[in-house]
């Protein structure tokens, strides 16, 4: 069915809306882990490469440690790169572009499945949805790129099922079959598709009064069973082992006990959004089942299954949204092990589920009383929007960012590291030495510490201090490469050209030749080590993996 004239309007405002409120965030900086997957990673920086970006997980990031088969997302970054040439407004347009894309989809879909709420309700509950500033960072953050785009290919093909229930259209299983595809490919969680499109079947079966469990829509579950059976083979082959080296070594059991914690803080935050936190790792994670705030958090989270499961018979939009968390929730806060306890963007596709609740208690609202309504939707609206500008205000600026998150994880190393680095940037070393003491302080193990803190004992001319702490992050840097890519700079800046050569051969073989600017360095090594005819086999090498990449291109002339 086409859109109406007016639901084309909802359609506009939601546009706009959703820019209004993400505008700060279009000149936000590269943050965390865009640093290895956008503004150092040379296999996206030349548009050439596009159709290679399929064919291997390498081209995720410049760093071993953080290689994932994600091409979708790896082939919109090369686009983007080649769009601002290196600048970032074009990742940040692509992130509101497709949340405003999947605002508008969450608006059909829950059309749907709340028949009984009027459409200018839901695209309320919609609008209230894009303010929530709970989706800052699913929206400002680039890295979360991952997230969006599979959550939002997931949500079109929820809504590409309820079109073909209604018209039974062949061409709608090809949408299908291609967006579980290119879901799984963006992010690896897109796979709860399949799993959510049964539940929405049965939820409407149920509202419908149809029987529950005969005439099962084989064709379509068999059509999103083959694209996940690809994209699954396709992950698998692509695998890289060194990718596990970022996930750390947590055991699955005390991983999967601290999401218990987890699901009930992703609950609460998506209703009372406080309490944000860009890089949250003082929520910690649990070691014994029989600590206290484990034991309730299980007991309460059977508790709300067993709601699920009692609601079915007379409300089962409870189960619906109840069961839609869990499942769409389950990727990346159950078993499989992930370097975070707990993340701002990790429950976003959850959330697609929890905006089911929101919608019918405004409903209800509106029901019971219009002005009461009325008053409700526009307080939380309003309330959400400022938060939301605030909040973008601060991805927007790297300094005031890690400052809210050394103010809110006062024991995490990372967060003095990476306010520490933003401070090296701007020439004040004195206080970033400072927090890069209390990084090492709280987190003697993590070799980012040692790394900058070596780089700026070099810049206050402390040369001895920081060799000393180059050779202590080569000990404790689980990504190998980054601590050996420092030292090297720092020995060939002293003119030890030969140690710093055969250290970046070293971190070099480590990332399978993918890192660009190891490369680049040990090409410029070689020539001013006189030897021009390895630098003439590297240049070429690396023209093989990167294309005619511009900093390869500028050697040319130096090689011959």
């Amino acid at each position: 069915m086409k859109p109406t004239l007016k639901e084309t309007h909802l359609w506009l405002l939601l546009l706009a809306a959703v820019f209004l409120l993400y505008l700060p965030s279009l000149r936000g900086p590269y943050i965390l882990d865009d640093s290895h997957t956008v503004q150092w990673n040379g296999s996206i920086q030349n548009i050439q490469n596009f159709f290679k970006l399929w064919t291997s997980a390498q081209h995720y990031s410049s760093s071993p440690d953080n290689w994932g088969y994600r091409p979708v997302v790896t082939a919109l970054n090369s686009i983007c790169w080649w769009i601002g040439k290196g600048a970032t407004w074009p990742f940040h347009v692509l992130k509101v572009l497709f949340f405003s894309w999947l605002c508008i989809l969450l608006f059909n879909v829950w059309r749907k499945l709340l028949p009984q709420a009027p459409r200018e309700l839901v695209a309320v509950a919609v609008l209230i949805f894009a303010a929530n500033p709970i989706h800052t960072q699913v929206v400002s953050y680039i890295s979360a790129t991952t997230t969006l785009v599979a959550a939002t290919l997931a949500l079109f093909v929820i809504n590409t099922y309820l079109k073909y229930r209604d018209s039974k259209k062949k061409l709608y299983l090809a949408l299908m079959f291609f967006g579980v595809l290119l879901s799984m490919l963006a992010k690896e969680e897109g796979i709860v598709v399949i799993a959510l499109i049964p539940l929405v079947e049965l939820y409407l079966r149920k509202i419908e009064g149809k029987a529950l469990f005969r005439n099962l829509p084989f064709v379509p579950l068999l059509i999103m069973g083959i694209a996940v059976a690809i994209a699954m083979a396709l992950i698998i082959k692509m695998f890289e082992p060194t990718s596990d080296i970022a996930r750390g070594s947590l055991p699955k059991w005390h991983y999967f006990i601290t999401q218990w914690r987890a699901y009930l803080r992703y609950i609460g935050m998506y209703f009372v959004p406080v309490g944000m936190n860009a890089d949250n790792l003082e929520f910690g994670f649990s070691t014994s089942v029989t600590d206290p705030k484990v034991i309730v958090a299980g007991l309460l989270n059977v508790i709300l299954l067993l709601a699920a499961a009692f609601a079915l018979k007379r409300m089962p939009i409870i189960t619906l949204v109840i069961l839609w968390f869990y499942i769409a929730i389950s990727p990346g806060s159950s078993v499989v092990v992930l370097a975070e306890p707990v993340n701002d963007h990790r429950a976003f596709m959850a959330y697609l589920g929890l905006f089911g609740l929101g919608a019918w208690f405004l409903n209800f609202l509106n029901q019971y009383n219009y002005k009461v309504y009325f008053s409700v939707a526009a307080s939380v609206l309003v309330l959400y929007s400022y938060g939301t500008i605030q909040r973008n205000k601060l991805w927007a600026n790297n300094e005031a960012l890690w400052r809210d998150v050394v103010a809110k994880n006062p024991s995490s190393p990372r967060a003095y590291n990476n306010l520490a680095v933003d401070l090296m940037a701007k020439a004040r070393y004195d206080e970033a030495l400072d927090l890069l003491n209390k990084c090492a302080a709280t987190g003697p193990q993590y070799g980012m510490c040692y790394i900058n803190r070596a780089i700026t004992e070099a810049a206050l001319g402390r040369d001895d201090n920081a060799e000393a702490d180059y050779q202590r992050s080569m000990q404790t840097d689980r990504g190998y490469i980054h601590s050996r890519l420092n030292y090297a700079s720092f020995l060939r800046g002293r003119g030890h050209f030969s140690r710093a050569f055969d250290l970046l051969l070293d971190a070099d073989k480590f990332a399978q030749g993918r890192n660009l600017r190891i490369r680049q360095i040990l090409i410029e090594l070689a020539l001013q080590l006189g030897d021009h005819k390895k630098a003439r086999e590297m240049l070429d090498e690396s023209r093989k993996t990167f294309g005619d990449h511009p900093t390869l291109l500028g050697l040319e002339n130096s090689v011959k």
